[in-house]
């Protein structure tokens, strides 16, 4: 359609405009011709006052470019040109022009300004009362969130998203919106709490490249946290298939290589490993952004032995640090610490483990929590993380003690006159407090915080 508006002797200009905008982020390769809209789109782009049409286009040019990572500083600034100022009409499309903005900006590694611009496309959803609108930028603030470490605000707006999409039956963005939950609660270690429409739901089988995508990590993810390695790997390659199908070959905006190496190297395959480690390395390096160049140190180092091992992780370390990418550094210091702590007990290693594990902690990250208490107690230091029962509130002791007979969280809360979404974050709060994943090890966890506080009287 923008190519034959284009074709016109004299098209107007804020409609070329509009149709510019979702051709570029449709996902597929523009023949020529279709090309040829978008071309005259950005010709006539400087011709006009920066109305609402141009701010859709900049915010498309921004997120495209961010996609196929290139030119950071030139994607950054048409994010803000797009993001900021100009008069706007309440008739206009500002939360999902915003939001692009928004997601532009967050891959690029500018989390502050990312946020900035996600509240200003929440509040323009508000005031629009586009309930698409509001579930796009929702949607947009938990990925935003999920970057930054902060796991409990990443899940209640991907959950928010969830349930606006499906009511406004946007099923495909139902569907990314869904995978976007499930890949938070399993970062969170609450896979018992994925709830049923995010599991439920049917993959995608046509449609956008970065749906189908993210789809696929989150059930790779899925895989994983099974232990079925092979499913694992075999769902991250297809998520990279979708993706660099359409160019999406940034490493900011999916970490299905990082997931990839860890799983290839925990099946012995370390040339693969190495080799696609590699790779999201240089592309990373590339684009600049220190959250998916952390990210993928960590990564490869799974595939590395010794020395290679620890100044990879030493460099994640460095490019991490003042970030702003909580999660990724907790991670880098917990695997950097524990490293060390292998080759020999030291304070420098002490400290990072203390380190990580207070920032885990803070990003409601259970497992990489555990991992540094069980390498502290490796080594003889006092672990943390199993506080005694008594930390627990009284509401949450009642939910642990009949999960433990075996009961469902649906069974909990209707034993309890609760929602099942009470009992469920109650659980996850239970899971953070004694430093466990899942209810198989919930007794056990109970019981040795009994004997911790029994020993400290």
């Amino acid at each position: 359609a923008a190519a034959a508006l284009a074709a016109a002797k004299f098209p107007a200009r804020s409609a070329l405009l509009r149709l510019a905008a979702p051709a570029l982020l449709s996902g597929r390769t523009l023949l020529p011709d279709q090309a040829a809209g978008v071309r005259q789109a950005m010709r006539r782009l400087a011709d006009g006052p920066r109305d609402m049409a141009a701010r859709q286009l900049l915010s498309a040019l921004a997120l495209s470019m961010a996609a196929r990572g290139r030119n950071q500083s030139r994607c950054k600034a048409l994010a803000l040109r797009s993001a900021a100022g100009g008069p706007v009409q309440l008739t206009d499309p500002l939360p999902s022009t915003t939001a692009c903005a928004a997601l532009a900006l967050a891959w690029a590694g500018e989390l502050d300004m990312a946020s900035d611009a996600c509240a200003q496309a929440v509040e323009a959803a508000h005031r629009m009362a586009s309930r698409t609108g509001e579930a796009l930028a929702l949607f947009v603030r938990s990925e935003i969130a999920c970057q930054r470490g902060d796991l409990t605000a990443a899940l209640n707006d991907a959950d928010r998203a969830l349930r606006l999409f499906q009511a406004a039956a946007a099923a495909g963005l139902q569907a990314a919106a869904a995978a976007a939950l499930t890949r938070v609660l399993l970062m969170r270690g609450e896979r018992d709490a994925i709830p049923a429409q995010a599991t439920s739901l049917a993959l995608e089988t046509s449609g956008h490249p970065f749906i189908l995508g993210i789809q696929q990590e989150a059930r790779g993810m899925t895989a994983a946290a099974q232990a079925n390695r092979a499913l694992a790997l075999r769902l991250y390659l297809e998520s990279g298939r979708h993706l660099m199908a359409a160019r999406l070959v940034n490493p900011a905006c999916s970490a299905w290589r990082s997931r990839a190496v860890t799983v290839l190297a925990g099946l012995g395959r370390a040339w693969e490993a190495r080799t696609l480690a590699d790779s999201e390395i240089a592309l990373a390096r590339a684009w600049g952004a220190p959250g998916p160049l952390g990210r993928a140190l960590v990564a490869a180092a799974a595939a590395h032995d010794g020395p290679a091992r620890r100044e990879l992780l030493s460099e994640a370390v460095t490019v991490l640090e003042g970030s702003g990418y909580r999660l990724y550094l907790a991670r880098a210091l917990i695997r950097l610490g524990s490293e060390m702590q292998a080759a020999g007990p030291s304070r420098t290693a002490s400290g990072m483990l203390e380190r990580g594990l207070e920032l885990a902690r803070d990003c409601g990250a259970p497992i990489l929590a555990a991992t540094a208490n069980r390498t502290m107690h490796a080594v003889g230091a006092p672990p943390r993380g199993h506080p005694a029962p008594a930390t627990l509130t009284v509401a949450e002791r009642r939910v642990a003690q009949l999960v433990i007979t075996g009961m469902s969280n649906q069974a909990v809360a209707n034993t309890l006159t609760l929602s099942k979404r009470t009992v469920d974050t109650h659980l996850g709060r239970i899971y953070r407090k004694l430093g466990i994943t899942s209810r198989t090890r919930l007794s056990e966890a109970i019981s040795s915080a009994s004997g911790h506080a029994q020993e400290a009287v």
